[in-house]
């Protein structure tokens, strides 16, 4: 073991008058990789003073880097001749050795063969070579959010790094949740982003970052926030002053949509003494009540009355304001609070740096003290420049005298004062000597004024004394006195000498200011007290030499001074240290150091400007900006709130300051001085300030500037220093303690005086877990100081906002432009913004930009809030909020667009209104209001629901004297009644014949009507049908290939881990088949990946010290770690490791988990919690009985073989993961546990037990695998259609029913008892054959039996089975290779549609493609006939609502009893529900409980029960009568409760409380509560809920209407009128209108009525003016083209260009009602929206952004055609043209103008998708690029009148040409590439004109590109041809027929012109993206393309301002 002391250098006893030192060797104590490592190395010419033999000859020199294992890293050479110095310099590699480690430093040096000197040190390597900085988007994020996050990684020179880097996002217990490798930064930014789960782990996760050997952690925090009906705030400061102002803030009550609410609220306050306690020690002290409160709500509490006792302290203390409010009208209650704490109001002055000072007698010392109060908020300005800072110093001399040195005083400053004078008189801020003789002495000690205007507005304050000769002590005092106040506070600091023994010193100065910045000449002036002719200097930053020099000095006599000026450079910022070493001529060494401050470096060359000029309505804003080319630029916001908090993770001058000054060597020099504002209103500042030597040896201050030193020379320490051993690389604590680089700043004292961990935090704040690696953070105390203030307030909606929160967070990249526009589309919220941002640039480095404040208040505000889902027949209300931020009273016009979908429903006078036939009108619905200055309106508008089920959206505009806002909201339409679903599955076997024919049964009648009765057997119009296709057998793939569970249980919601296993383990599997199958695409699999990552996170929420929990409060089990574990390690594939990564610690912990619960004998038990119920039934059976027991965890019971098999196949998968004991122990349990399952192997029964004992056996390759596979084959059941199963019982699976001998029709799947069971029997048997015997007959006749028994288009019956039996049957698909030779056509039609046939084309290409086949009429049958050659599995699947107990689906037997019933409480309108659920485990025969169970209750529309409020009710339930109630998930429209198991003892009962949260009348009167046993859901038992009472409240009732009185929303009725009725609507108002004109001019009259005396006159003129401006605002909306002047009208038609369509054109152009007459609106998962639709009606607004038209009929492939895709052929119809004109109103006259034709359908290009051999295709030619709709374009720009410029457009590409006067054409200027840039794309040199100015186009061959000439245009040459035919045949002359709209895309468009509203696609969605899109980059056939939004953008908008 290394001993820390030893003999360093000699002392004054030991060495010699004739020691003459011979060489010195300086050189940094750490090495960086990647980094330069320099050292001094100086020959003294002590040699040849001695008169040595070859004295004076050159000596070489040598220094090398090596490990400790003599493995040479690094060396260099140089050769020296006495009495000079060099640097040599070691390029160090990029992977040094792991940081920490010590290499070894060897110097020697020769001359001739003569060794001169030999020394070794130990220096440190650290990895840290970067400075780290990461920006996330937000505070703090709540579950399911992305989190966003920018990485910022720089030099030492603060330039961009440019390497690889590695990046993870670690949970809170320290588990890689998603981890990217080898990202190379983009000018050394990283950006990055990853989902996460719903319920995720709260707490602090980190971003670790890891750049070669360094890493860096950084942390940000994540919850849990539900969003509730409405939000409490309450705003407090983070702290306060004790004193006389007391705690102050505010709160109020906010609908989500930022609207106030009237509220009664109480006040209760709490506090607990100090800040430090729990939360829990929280004492109350009182409670206030407000009775009313609208908006937000002032309150104030002297500090008085927080006390007990008059005498209490409050300082630290911590005080929470609680506010509950109760809804006025509705009585919800609400709560919120906010914390405030409480801190001393004394003023601190503190002396910077460390204690004591240490100076040099006869010399001066500089020194600072900053004054600041307690809690690091500074002093006012005010307070600085009326107080006063006074110094004052006493000397002790070696005579033991003492002496007091001029008094140095800051006075109050005079408002009248000029900063450019220094001396003043005493009252102004000035340095007063008490004696004008010292006056001289005293100025030359002020280095500069800078000094003076720092104190005035930092209170820094650096200052100067002249220290005597002969000083051996020093005192020194800061009193700062406030004058106003009176109060003054003292701070004393002590000094002590440098040890010289013989008073010999160094000593550097600076005159350079303040602090340098980069680029200029820092001066430094050199002073010696002795005769000095030399001395070496070095300049050290972040460790690392920079510079060296040596200068020459001239002794004069007296005291040497030299002057040294050095250029600062970038590697010098933050700060650098200037070392200047002499030996003197007795060979000692004087050291003396200065430490620089240094600023950063910025580029003034970055500009952002947020102009909102362009767009005064707030939708959008311009940021403008300016930045170097190459720079890289990032811009983010935060809601002002929110940015108070200042969470750790903003990108801030300090934050880089404190990570930059965090690679230092050492921190104890490093002065700073932090401020924080107490309030949040500015960013916390640092300020690093100039220091001196602090060391008071000369070895010391080596040490503390990072140095280290080796030489001969006499280096002099105190009696208690001096004893570490350099050559071990100790250095100096100066108590006599030693410690290494390695250990400074560690968490670790290793000096008794704790001085390698002095200031570290304050400085190097790094955050690292406890173990470094892995486990939960160490919280430091900025990280706690983070914890509070991002939990100072109850969370709120806009902390997590993430549709709006992200709104400007945006990249840029700056070409040699130089600048950038984007287009921001502004939040429509009353919120104001800091935006924020930085720049990188590759030579100017990070700049970090202002922050800048952004309101994003619009003038007029509409939110709306509305059900997301409905029941037919209901009539439900949209709350309209509106908001005028304006200061005057405006009038509003609420739209509500008319649609087949609705109606509005009318209240006749005195509130008389039918709940079941309201009088109802259809088209556009207006009602007036007027909203006051500053202030909100609601509205209720009314609509009775039309459509029977799907999706529909309504829109609701609002018109004002100024501005037009849209909105739109989507409601799901659901059918009425109680759910039945019934489920057909067939496998379509085509591998041995021909064609096969299915008859799938509807089980329903045509008529719901039973003859004679009042009875019905369904419900009208809740039918619905669809038939699924896919390929193969695996079942159907969804797009992206991921599986969840609310798809595959169409929106069953499972809050418990075999949920997200289901979803991991279905979606790995569908990869694994994808990939097993070549079927795999990028894009899939990009998609799958970032799903299961989030997966994996939410799993390991649930992880708790090795083993899983089912659900969020229970107990970890045995099984559900088994099964996670099992099914997470499937995707432990080595290709998708960068994908997705599976922690080897997580599988480490899992199995030594499981390992506990395993008995001598090797079975495998449930852990304590689960042996008396256990969780799933198939861990219930033992198999066999007797002889064996165990005692484990203290009770006796038998091994589960089940359980044991499962085990063994973890433990078989994850031992090549496993690594030291853990691999051992797991080695030994494995075959343990397989001894076991060899011996009962033969006594086993079960089939369940013997199918999972005989795959493990299998698996393990377990020589008792052909006797359990016997087992297996002969308990083994067949049905009679030959299928192959296992169970307990026979299972039917679909019957059939022939009849007239002909048909054989197929029935659905009814539920039999061992459903779930026999699917993963059968799974697990299917596996173990494939494993056995590969595929064969039975291997298919099992196949068949799990096609038949699928209860869903995605998922078998439950969560385990499901995943069972996708795991087998991808293996079968393997091994099967069906693929290639699967080629089916499956013809589809249904008996109640004859004629109406469709046609499922299944190919190689497509052959897990998902087809969905709506049947259009629900009853009769469907017939199925497919031929070809494959497999493919085909599913039906039928629903329709009941509203009779008797037709419910009915359970095999018995197996619940339940019972739901609904009560009202004393609301007269029943707006709220008190649900009571009682249930009972009926079959007590079969146990004595349930297994664990699931309870979906149905929610009635409008009513809502927040999940927080779900969870206290499971709580109040486990506390009453149903402790097996474990979670609860609430959503809009079912609630859904798990039970650990139900007991079947007796009837268990809890209830819970629905509140209204929409008003909806007319509701449905019947739901359904459905429970089921959750992994066996054929247990099951559904009952009605009968809702009578509810079905008759109507729309007043539930104050559903502006229309009704007694209502909050009251604002009168009005009728429905069209839009040219407006009229009609204003004319009654001008009397109302006749109002005086305002005093004060405005933007609007006032619009309020008034009794003011003014004439009729005045009046009548008002009312005309108010009306005329509503009547012009509307037309302008209407008709936004009536603006365009007459002569640009002119020059548009005049240069509508000349298109010829080629002579061959198949697709011609047409009008858009054309091609809408075609197609009906669809969503993105091919939902229906609008079947029938014209320019006028089609549905418009933001919503429509992810609609596309979708031809009618469906395509069935990619390339088929329809009729009308030839469009109207120009050459016999006028075809217009669409013209859309942009006038910038510039300086230029800017007008731009697109000529845009449109086309129904594009043909693409025909590609070979074999092999071209002598020109021709060896395969097949496929064509690509296929899509419906297709819009074209020609460009012009017009400046002043006249046609500069065009731009022709080919397809995603074009050129720009300028128009030239004198040839009357325009020439070429610049092209666009192509998409596949592979050769440059060639264009016509000039864009000739005829008849005119009309440009001669060419459009392309079914492609439409235009050209401007004819002929064959190559655009892409690899790794295909593309070409465009360009010739003369059909002439269109456009400008015969053109449509010309005025584009503004803020304006709402009427009449004709209201499709251009629509934002979606005008086509198709892609299909066919096989092959052909890896060929080819494109789908056979692509999506539509979009027009949203059409504008003019081919020109760039650069009139100058």
């Amino acid at each position: 073991m290394e001993e820390a002391t030893g003999t360093y250098c000699w002392d004054e006893e030991q060495r010699g008058s004739k020691d003459v030192p011979r060489y010195l060797v300086v050189a940094p104590t750490v090495v960086r990789p990647e980094s330069v490592y320099g050292l001094v190395v100086g020959v003294l010419g002590g040699g040849e003073e001695q008169g040595e033999a070859g004295g004076g000859g050159v000596v070489n020199v040598r220094a090398a880097l090596s490990t400790q294992h003599d493995q040479q890293m690094a060396q260099a050479k140089a050769m020296l001749t006495p009495g000079t110095f060099t640097t040599l310099s070691m390029m160090m590699p990029s992977e040094v050795v792991p940081g920490g480690e010590r290499l070894r430093l060897k110097v020697e040096g020769w001359r001739g063969s003569q060794v001169l000197f030999s020394n070794t040190t130990l220096v440190t390597t650290t990895p840290r070579f970067l400075s780290i900085l990461v920006q996330m988007s937000r505070p703090v994020y709540t579950g399911g959010q992305k989190v966003d996050f920018r990485v910022v990684l720089l030099t030492t020179d603060l330039r961009p790094y440019q390497g690889p880097v590695h990046v993870h996002v670690l949970d809170t217990d320290g588990y890689v949740v998603r981890r990217w490798l080898s990202r190379f930064p983009s000018t050394g930014v990283v950006e990055l982003g990853l989902g996460t789960p719903g319920l995720p782990k709260p707490g602090w996760w980190r971003v670790k970052v890891q750049a070669g050997e360094q890493v860096h952690s950084h942390p940000f925090f994540i919850t849990k926030w539900f969003p509730p009906r409405f939000e409490v705030l309450v705003e407090m400061p983070f702290s306060i002053v004790a004193g006389p102002e007391g705690i102050q803030g505010r709160f109020g009550a906010f609908y989500l949509t930022y609207s106030p609410l009237s509220v009664m609220a109480n006040i209760t306050v709490s506090i607990k003494k100090n800040k430090a306690l729990p939360k829990a020690t929280f004492d109350h002290i009182f409670t206030e009540s407000v009775k009313f409160a609208d908006g937000w709500q002032d309150f104030y509490f002297p500090l008085e009355r927080l006390k007990r006792n008059p005498s209490d302290d409050l300082v630290n203390a911590e005080v929470k304001v609680k506010v509950t409010v109760r809804h006025t009208f509705l009585g919800d209650l609400h709560s919120a609070h906010a914390r405030t704490r409480i801190v001393a109001p004394k003023v601190r002055v503190k002396f910077v740096g460390p204690s004591p000072l240490v100076f040099k007698p006869g010399m001066s010392l500089t020194a600072a003290v900053g004054v600041i109060y307690e809690d690091g908020e500074p002093l006012s300005r005010h307070q600085l420049l009326q107080s006063s800072l006074t110094i004052t110093s006493t000397a002790t001399l070696n005579t033991g005298a003492t002496r007091t040195l001029p008094k140095l005083e800051a006075s109050p400053m005079t408002l009248g004062y000029s900063t450019r004078r220094v001396w003043r008189a005493p009252s102004n801020y000035s340095f007063i000597a008490e004696h004008e003789a010292e006056r001289a002495q005293v100025n030359a000690a002020l280095v500069h004024h800078e000094a003076f205007l720092r104190y005035q507005q930092d209170g820094i304050l650096q200052f100067t004394l002249a220290v005597p000769e002969g000083t051996v002590g020093l005192r020194v005092q800061a009193t700062f006195r406030d004058n106003q106040t009176g109060n003054s506070v003292s701070s004393s600091e002590r000094g002590m000498p440098v040890h010289a023994p013989h008073h010999r010193y160094v000593h550097v100065t600076t005159s350079s200011s303040v602090s340098v910045s980069v680029g200029e000449f820092a001066i430094f002036h050199v002073r010696a007290n002795f005769p000095m002719d030399w001395y070496r200097y070095l300049v050290i930053a972040k460790g690392v030499l920079i510079h060296s020099g040596t200068e020459k000095v001239e002794w004069t006599g007296g005291d040497v001074v030299s002057t040294l000026s050095l250029t600062v450079a970038r590697e010098m910022s933050p700060r650098f240290t200037l070392a200047i070493l002499h030996v003197t001529s007795e060979g000692d060494l004087l050291v003396d150091t200065i430490h620089v401050a240094v600023t950063l470096p910025t580029s003034d060359q970055v500009e952002v400007v947020m102009n909102q000029h362009k767009d005064h309505s707030k939708k959008t804003v311009e940021a403008s900006m300016r930045a170097s080319p190459g720079t890289h630029l990032a811009l983010s916001c935060t809601r002002l709130p929110s940015w108070h908090a200042h969470h750790p993770s903003r990108i801030t001058p300090a934050a880089l300051l404190r990570e930059a000054l965090a690679m230092e060597p050492h921190p104890r020099p490093v002065q700073t001085v932090r401020h924080v504002s107490r309030s949040g209103e500015w960013t916390d500042r640092m300020a690093t300030l100039t220091s001196e030597n602090t060391a008071a040896w000369p070895l010391a201050a080596l040490h503390l500037a990072g140095l280290t030193c080796l030489t001969d020379a006499h280096i002099t320490s105190p009696p208690h220093a001096g004893k570490c051993d350099h050559q071990l690389g100790y250095l100096e604590c100066g108590d006599g303690s030693c410690y290494r680089q390695s250990e400074v700043c560690d968490g670790i004292n290793h000096c008794h005086n704790a001085a390698d961990e002095l200031h570290c935090l304050s400085v190097t704040s790094e955050y690292q877990p406890r173990d470094r690696d892995e486990g939960r953070l160490l919280k430091t105390p900025e990280l706690k100081e983070a914890e509070f203030r991002v939990s100072q307030r109850s969370w709120w909606r806009d902390l997590f906002d993430q549709a709006e929160g992200n709104w400007c967070r945006t990249n840029a990249h700056f070409g040699h432009k130089g600048y950038e526009q984007v287009r921001l589309v502004v939040p429509h919220s009353p919120s104001r913004w800091v935006v924020e941002g930085f720049a990188v640039h590759p030579h100017h480095g990070l700049t970090i930009l202002p922050e800048q404040l952004y309101d994003s208040t619009p003038p007029l505000l509409m939110r709306l809030e509305a059900p997301s889902f409905c029941r037919r027949g209901e009539q439900v209300s949209v709350r309209i909020h509106l908001h005028n931020a304006l200061n005057q009273t405006v009038m509003v016009m609420v739209v509500l667009g008319g649609s087949e979908d609705y109606r509005f429903v009318h209240v006749e006078g005195d509130a008389s209104v039918s709940y079941y036939s309201p009088r109802l009108s259809k088209g556009d619905h207006q009602h007036l209001v007027t909203v006051p200055g500053g202030g909100w309106r609601e509205v209720m508008m009314p609509l009775a629901v039309k459509r029977q089920s799907g999706r529909f959206t309504l829109m609701v505009r609002a018109l004002s004297q100024l501005h037009t806002r849209t909105a739109s909201h989507s409601i799901n339409v659901k059918p009425e009644g109680a759910r039945v679903r019934k489920h057909t599955s067939v496998l379509l076997d085509l591998k041995n014949r021909a064609t096969v024919y299915e008859f799938l049964d509807l089980p329903l009648d045509q008529s719901p009507v039973i003859t004679n009765s009042i009875l019905r057997r369904f419900v009208y119009g809740s039918p619905q049908a669809a038939l699924t296709v896919s390929g193969d057998v695996f079942g159907p793939v969804q797009g992206g290939g991921v599986v969840n569970f609310m798809k595959a249980f169409r929106g069953r919601i499972l809050k418990s881990s075999d949920g997200l296993a289901f979803n991991f383990g279905t979606t790995v599997w569908t990869l694994h088949y994808l990939r097993l199958t070549r079927q795999l695409t990028p894009s899939t699999a990009k998609k799958a990946f970032k799903f299961l990552n989030v997966q994996l996170a939410g799993l390991l929420t649930r992880f708790r010290s090795g083993g899983f929990m089912m659900w969020h409060f229970s107990k970890p089990s045995v099984w559900v770690t088994a099964w996670v574990v099992r099914v997470v390690m499937a995707a432990q594939f080595e290709d998708w490791e960068n994908q997705i990564y599976i922690e080897p610690r997580f599988v480490s912990s899992s199995v030594a988990y499981l390992i506990k619960h395993q008995d001598d004998q090797g079975g495998f038990h449930e852990s304590i919690h689960y042996r008396n119920t256990s969780l799933l039934y198939t861990m219930n059976f033992k198999g066999w009985s007797g002889g064996l027991t165990s005692e484990v965890e203290g009770e006796g019971e038998q091994p589960l073989v089940a359980l044991t098999a499962l085990i063994v196949m973890v433990l078989h998968e994850a031992l090549p993961t496993l690594t030291g004991n853990v691999h051992a122990d797991a080695l030994q349990a494995k075959l343990r546990a397989v001894s076991l399952l060899e011996r009962v192997v033969e006594q086993l029964w079960d089939p369940y037990e013997v199918a999972i004992t005989t795959y493990a056996l299998t698996l393990v390759d377990s020589p008792e695998k052909d006797v359990a596979f016997s087992i297996l084959q002969s308990i083994s059941r067949k049905t009679s259609g030959g299928g192959l199963y296992w169970s307990r019982d026979e299972v039917n699976s679909n019957e059939r029913q022939s009849q007239n001998n002909q048909r054989n029709f197929l029935l659905p799947k009814e539920s039999d008892h061992w459903d779930s069971y026999a699917i993963e029997s059968t799974g697990y048997g299917l596996l173990t054959m494939l494993l056995r015997e590969g595929v064969t007959p039975r291997a298919e006749s099992t196949v068949r039996w799990l096609t038949s028994v699928r209860e869903w288009d995605l998922a078998f019956s439950g969560t385990v089975d499901t995943v069972v039996a996708v795991m087998a049957l991808a293996e079968y698909s393997y091994r099967a290779r069906l693929r290639e030779v699967t080629r089916m056509n499956v013809r589809v039609e249904a008996s109640s549609s004859p004629g109406l046939v469709h046609t499922v084309v299944i190919t190689n290409q497509s052959i897990a493609a998902i087809h969905n086949i709506k049947v259009p009429r629900p009853w009769g049958h469907v017939n199925l006939e497919a031929k070809g050659s494959g497999q493919a599995v085909a599913q039906l699947e039928m629903t329709w609502g009941v509203d009779l107990p008797r037709y419910l689906r009915k359970a095999p037997r018995k197996y619940f009893d339940l019972r739901v019933t609904e009560t009202f409480p004393s609301s007269r309108n029943k707006s709220i529900i008190v649900t009571r659920v009682c249930v009972r485990w009926a079959a007590e025969d079969l146990s004595a409980s349930s297994h664990a169970a699931f309870l979906e209750v149905d929610v009635a529309t409008g009513y809502f029960l927040s999940q927080p409020e779900s969870n206290k009710a499971v709580r109040k339930a486990q506390a009453d009568d149903m402790p097996m109630l474990i979670d609860v998930k609430a959503s809009p429209n079912s609630m859904y409760w798990q039970f650990t198991h139900i007991p079947g003892d007796r009837s268990r009962c809890f209830t819970y409380d629905l509140r209204r949260q929409h008003p909806v009348a007319n509701l449905t009167q019947v739901r359904a509560a459905h429970i089921f046993e959750l992994f066996a859901p054929e247990h099951f038992e559904t009952t009605m809920i009968n809702a009578t009472s509810l079905s008759a409240l109507d729309i007043c009732e539930v104050c559903g209407s502006y229309q009704c009185p007694y209502c909050p929303s009251y604002s009168g009725r009005s009728s429905t009128l069209l839009p040219h009725h407006t009229m009609l609507l204003l004319l009654p108002m001008l009397p109302s209108l006749l109002i005086p004109f305002p005093q004060q001019p405005g933007i609007l009259p006032n619009v309020v009525p008034s009794l003011q005396q003014t004439t009729m006159a005045q009046k009548v003129k008002c009312a005309v003016v108010f009306f005329l401006v509503v009547m012009v605002t509307l037309v302008q909306a209407q008709s936004p083209s009536s603006r365009l002047s007459n002569d640009v009208v002119t020059i548009i038609e005049q240069w509508a260009p000349l298109i010829w369509l080629h002579p061959e054109e198949m697709f011609f152009p047409s009008t858009v009602d054309f091609h809408l007459e075609h197609v009906e609106v669809r969503d993105e998962n091919e939902t229906t929206i609008q079947e029938f639709q014209d320019r006028y009606t089609i549905v418009t607004g933001p919503d429509t952004r992810s609609y596309h038209l979708n031809t009618v009929p469906n395509l069935t492939c990619g390339d088929c055609l329809l009729e009308w895709f030839g469009g109207q052929n120009v050459s016999q119809e006028s075809v217009p043209t669409y013209v859309f004109v942009k006038d910038y109103q510039d300086a230029c006259g800017t007008v731009d103008v697109a000529y845009r034709s449109f086309y129904p359908y594009n043909y693409g290009k025909d590609v070979c998708v074999e092999v071209m051999l002598g020109g021709e295709c060896d395969g097949i030619m496929q064509s690509f690029g296929n899509h419906v709709g297709d819009w074209e374009h020609y460009s012009i720009r017009i400046r002043n009148g006249s046609v500069t410029d065009c731009y022709v457009s080919v397809h995603s590409f074009g050129a720009w040409y300028t128009w030239n006067q004198t040839n009357n054409n325009f020439q070429f200027v610049d092209g666009e590439q192509s998409r596949i840039n592979l050769i440059n794309v060639t264009y016509p040199e000039t864009v000739e004109v005829v008849n005119g100015f009309h440009a001669e186009l060419f459009s392309a061959n079914g492609s439409h590109g235009l050209w401007s000439a004819e002929g064959t245009h190559e655009y892409v040459h690899l790794p295909i041809h593309l070409q465009d035919q360009a010739q003369r045949g059909y002439q269109w002359r456009t400008w015969e027929n053109l449509d010309i709209v005025l584009w503004d895309p803020d304006t709402q468009y009427l009449g004709e012109q209201h499709y251009l509203d629509y934002r979606g696609k005008w086509g198709n969605l892609e299909m066919g993206c096989g092959i052909i899109e890896t060929v080819s980059g494109e789908c056979i056939l692509g999506n539509g393309p979009g027009l949203w939004q059409p504008g003019p953008g081919d020109f760039a908008d650069d009139c100058p301002l």
